[in-house]
């Protein structure tokens, strides 16, 4: 099989594109259509409905034409004969070594091109099994796991390429609705307003692709900027704690912390609740803030006396806000 090299197999308006294999034999022949039509539309209809032949009437009278002969040939009718030796030309340039071998005895354009037809495309029985596989394709047509949404959008309007390039009539609201019901569970609430809001029977495939990428990139937004906001809310709350460990106000003697001790759990609860936890363990500090291994502080009541009104105002704000 002959190797692709990218856009050179594409081609270009000056150079017909390239036959890569058998695969590629559809996407192919639209290229070449459109080349032939652009270069020269009589290429085209050479291909469609045979060379040009010079004809002259007959001797013998009777009006039949027969072929000139070629001694007989006028500068007109040499041009209209080379409008079929370009276009064969064209087509033998695209085939690759192992291809041409096998039609070289091609002397016309047309020839060429339905032997290839033949040769890629299969009779009707073999083109009409391909568009039931591609239908059934298009039926079960699902997103895959890991798969992006530009990835999957190329996947779908490739296939729907495929039906339509084998004369499968799609409507376009059922190629819309198949397209969504393709993407993933996440964009269930954005679809069912799209299909609220939008008209599936005149909006394009490209239009709906625009709205749910634009939408995905704004989830990717969102998404960075909550991940931004979490971790500047951690470093907040790291900081505060180790500065509540120096700050602290000394204590001479020791003084039992305000605690609440949770309910005793009863058999029932024990084995259905494991997280109740006992309250932590009573020890001698000299510090005014007491904490057990959980990192949990508590204030000594005398203590918050000394503190002014305003200063105990700000301390509950930031302890709210170091729970968020």
């Amino acid at each position: 099989m002959a190797q692709s090299n990218g856009f050179e197999d594409i081609g270009s308006i000056n150079r017909p594109p390239r036959l890569v294999s058998g695969e590629d034999y559809d996407m192919w022949k639209n290229r070449m259509e459109s080349f032939f039509c652009y270069q020269e539309y009589g290429m085209w209809r050479s291909i469609k409905e045979g060379p040009y032949i010079p004809m002259v009437a007959s001797a013998d009278g009777g009006g039949i034409q027969v072929p000139k002969e070629t001694s007989k040939y006028s500068e007109e009718d040499i041009k209209k004969m080379e409008v079929d030796f370009k276009a064969l030309g064209a087509i033998q340039m695209c085939l690759p070594n192992e291809v041409f071998h096998n039609f070289r005895s091609y002397k016309t354009a047309k020839e060429l091109w339905e032997a290839l037809e033949k040769m890629f495309a299969g009779s009707e029985e073999v083109k009409e099994n391909r568009r039931d596989i591609l239908k059934q394709q298009y039926e079960n047509f699902v997103w895959r796991e890991g798969e992006s949404l530009t990835i999957l959008y190329n996947r779908f309007t490739y296939l729907v390429g495929e039906l339509q390039c084998s004369k499968v009539k799609l409507e376009n609201e059922d190629i819309l609705k198949n397209f969504i019901r393709s993407l993933p569970s996440c964009w269930t609430l954005y679809t069912v307003s799209i299909r609220r809001t939008e008209n599936l029977k005149t909006l394009q495939i490209t239009e709906l692709f625009g709205m749910l990428k634009t939408y995905e990139l704004e989830m990717i937004q969102a998404k960075e900027r909550s991940s931004s906001y979490q971790s500047a809310t951690t470093s907040s709350t790291t900081s505060s704690a180790l500065h509540s460990d120096h700050s602290g106000p000394s204590a001479s003697s020791y003084y039992p912390p305000i605690v609440t001790h949770p309910q005793t759990p009863t058999a029932s609860q024990s084995n259905s609740s494991p997280f109740l936890l006992e309250a932590p363990p009573q020890q001698p500090t000299s510090t005014a803030f007491v904490s057990d291994n959980s990192s949990s502080m508590y204030f000594i009541k005398e203590d918050l006396e000394c503190f002014h009104p305003d200063d105990l105002e700000e301390m509950d704000i930031q302890h709210s806000y170091d729970m968020l």
